[in-house]
């Protein structure tokens, strides 16, 4: 009788240790070049999850079939687990036309080509930053198409894989009007989808949280505008250096290493003082795609210098790449 009830102890222990390590917060790095997952730098913090961003309709394109399969091939070969989050057409130049949300009928199309073509990826987003009004899904008269879109990528993947809701990109949150803005979005799209389809889980990208240290703002998405659900914080990190694709100055404009690396701290205590919602935490980027681009998150240099932020992320503890 007694081993009966030490082994009883025993599977309830390990029960419960299973369930606090499903539930605990975990990291990624994601990341749109191949090569990152080669990397030593990389290897040696031991990820185990990235995420990318690519055209909805690339599958249907040669080029774009190469550069998905190049990707994952070398996401497989590091065995990390892979986020795919669909963004707009190539040769859009968004807000600017062309600039258009997909019929649900050529998404789910598109869609489930990509299911069929690599069904290893489990986990999706059905729209990047799906409130921002550099999206076509960002504009309120969109909200309802961009609704479609989750619907028909939750229809096509069925039990068979993961779609969070809208990744909503943390915009003013901290004044009265950013706030309006996106609960008005958000309960306009919950209202079009239905409570049968309320997400399970939210994307969300705070990098005002991260690189201004405003906790205010991720607790108030995780308060009052995802009340339910896990959030995946699917990009933060530091900003080194941006401004917009007009030239237009930001608060990010001046070059600085030293403010993205405390960032790094930021995103890790904030999403911790959050960890009863917030689940996993992508940070964003390995390094910038291409010498020219505007915004610039990279971990390291994108002649691979690593940057103090790398150190940062030396720093987190070893149990979030669980």
């Amino acid at each position: 009788m007694r081993r009966i009830v030490v082994i009883a102890c025993l599977a309830a222990l390990l029960a419960a240790g299973a369930t606090q390590s499903a539930s605990a917060l975990v990291a990624g790095i994601g990341d749109q070049n191949a090569s990152t997952f080669s990397d030593p730098n990389f290897k040696s913090l031991k990820v185990k999850r990235t995420r990318l961003i690519v055209a909805w309709n690339a599958v249907n394109s040669a080029s774009g079939r190469a550069r998905i399969g190049q990707w994952l091939n070398a996401v497989k070969k590091a065995k990390l687990k892979p986020l795919v989050a669909f963004n707009v057409a190539s040769g859009s130049r968004c807000p600017s036309k062309p600039c258009s949300v997909p019929s649900a009928r050529s998404y789910t199309k598109a869609f489930k080509a990509f299911r069929k073509k690599y069904p290893s990826v489990k986990e999706f987003q059905f729209w990047n930053e799906t409130n921002s009004p550099t999206q076509p899904t960002g504009p309120a008269r969109k909200v309802k198409a961009a609704a479609k879109l989750y619907l028909a990528a939750k229809k096509t993947c069925g039990r068979k894989c993961t779609v969070t809701g809208p990744d909503i990109l943390d915009l003013a949150f901290d004044k009265k009007s950013g706030q309006k803005r996106v609960l008005t979005w958000v309960n306009t799209f919950l209202r079009a989808v239905g409570k049968r389809n309320y997400p399970k889980v939210w994307g969300f990208h705070n990098y005002q949280s991260s690189n201004y240290n405003r906790p205010s703002q991720t607790t108030f998405f995780v308060k009052k505008v995802a009340k339910k659900g896990q959030i995946w914080v699917t990009e933060t990190g530091g900003i080194v250096q941006f401004t917009t694709s007009t030239g237009k100055a930001t608060p990010f404009s001046k070059y600085d290493e030293k403010r993205a690396a405390r960032a790094i701290n930021y995103a890790y205590s904030i999403a911790r003082k959050n960890r009863s919602r917030i689940k996993r935490l992508y940070f964003y980027q390995w390094r910038k795609n291409n010498a020219f681009d505007q915004f610039d998150a990279g971990i390291v240099n994108f002649d691979g210098r690593l940057r103090p932020a790398y150190s940062e992320l030396k720093r987190l503890p070893r149990s979030l790449w669980k």
